[in-house]
């Protein structure tokens, strides 16, 4: 394309599909994965996902060098091999008790519980399953996410700090220049951004996900604002580069954790409207981000905008802190797979102490009777001599 306008009607048409499969990769990641492994998982997502990005860095600068025709190429086959890839090797992974339209609607055998305050209308259960248009426009199932507190505050704090990671392509680049550093110093010090995330985001996950939730994404915040505030008297190529590695590091923190989370807030019928939602959060700071960053450097310099990604990242850590009770909070399918586990320690518990009792009455046996051979032959006299006197020590005793 050349013509402007055709570019941006091709751009619209992108936008549109681009983003359509991330919902339902988060859905199927937490209909897989038990409630105690999702942050595992979702860390793990993470890191291919960085990956790629880490590797099309690199590879797409030298691609546009040559040419972009074939930059455009390249990138087509390798979401074409990743359509072909799902559609032959994933299979579907929503569960046999839940609407195939994603209707609010449950089966008749499941039992709707009420998670983090998002409580079912009583008109949900009678009314009919709609088809799959009707589902795509029902307006109760959005009411309902619409009308959970802790989910949208949840959101609104998703959005302030992916606005802070959209500076990294927006106030970041223009800031860079301002000193008068080139593109490749740009390239260089963002891709360290996603070397880290592969080397080390399954290590920080693991550090992260044993702690309360809630503390993890406030820490977070506050780290990633700090990190981007860092920027403000950069000059050189490595004052940058320390920036980027302190707020990767709280990226790190939070990232297996929004989406763990978000799957806790959502009933199983509506996970995927939910993480769409909270997709949103991402689309809306790409369209406020970069232009809100690079108007603030413009105008108020580099202590303007990354001091306003500090307040930022201060008020993402507030609206965390708001809805801590929340965030921490067991949803019914974590409490029971909680007590699936207490059940299966108790029960390991209760066969042990019979195994350990089984193991003392045959050594008090043993300790009344010698083993066969010792009571074989010359031995059996000893054996009618010494078991009375075993019996009354044994009553002395008692």
């Amino acid at each position: 394309m050349r013509n402007p306008y055709l570019l941006m009607v091709g751009i619209f048409l992108f936008a549109i599909v681009a983003e359509t499969y991330r919902p339902a990769t988060h859905a199927m990641i937490a209909d897989v994965t038990p409630p105690e492994k999702r942050s595992d998982a979702f860390g793990l997502m993470y890191v291919a996902v960085n990956l790629g990005f880490a590797i099309a860095a690199g590879v797409g600068g030298l691609l546009a060098e040559s040419s972009f025709r074939l930059l455009f190429w390249i990138d087509a086959a390798t979401c074409g091999s990743f359509g072909l890839l799902l559609l032959l090797t994933v299979p579907e992974t929503r569960r046999a008790g839940e609407p195939d339209d994603g209707s609010i609607k449950a089966q008749d055998n499941a039992v709707e519980e009420p998670r983090n305050g998002a409580l079912p209308s009583e008109s949900d259960a009678a009314r009919p399953t709609p088809g799959r248009l009707a589902a795509l426009l029902d307006l109760a199932a959005y009411r309902r996410i619409v009308s959970h507190g802790d989910f949208i505050v949840f959101c609104a704090a998703n959005v302030l700090l992916a606005i802070l990671f959209m500076q990294s392509v927006g106030a970041l680049p223009l800031s860079m220049t301002r000193v008068g550093l080139g593109k490749s110093d740009f390239g260089q010090v963002v891709m360290l951004n996603g070397l880290m995330i592969c080397l080390l985001q399954l290590g920080i996950t693991k550090l992260v996900v044993p702690r309360r939730r809630s503390r993890m994404l406030i820490a977070a915040s506050l780290l990633v604002g700090f990190g981007f505030f860092l920027n403000a008297p950069a000059t050189l190529p490595w004052h940058f580069a320390i920036s980027i590695v302190v707020w990767t590091i709280g990226e790190m923190m939070q990232a297996p954790l929004v989406f763990s989370v978000a799957s806790t807030f959502a009933p199983a019928e509506l996970r995927g409207r939910y993480m769409g939602f909270l997709s949103m959060s991402f689309s809306i700071a790409t369209v406020v981000g970069p232009a809100t960053g690079g108007l603030l450097l413009e105008r108020l310099g580099p202590f303007g905008v990354w001091g306003g990604c500090l307040a930022v990242g201060i008020g993402a850590a507030l609206l965390f802190a708001r809805i801590a009770g929340a965030i921490d909070a067991e949803n019914a399918e974590e409490r029971a797979e909680r007590e699936r586990r207490e059940r299966e320690a108790g029960s390991s518990d209760s066969d042990a102490a019979t195994i350990a009792r089984s193991q003392a009455d045959r050594g008090l046996s043993a300790s009344f009777l010698p083993n066969e051979t010792q009571a074989s032959g010359s031995d059996s006299e000893s054996l009618r001599s010494q078991f009375p006197q075993k019996i009354a020590s044994i009553s002395a005793d008692e």
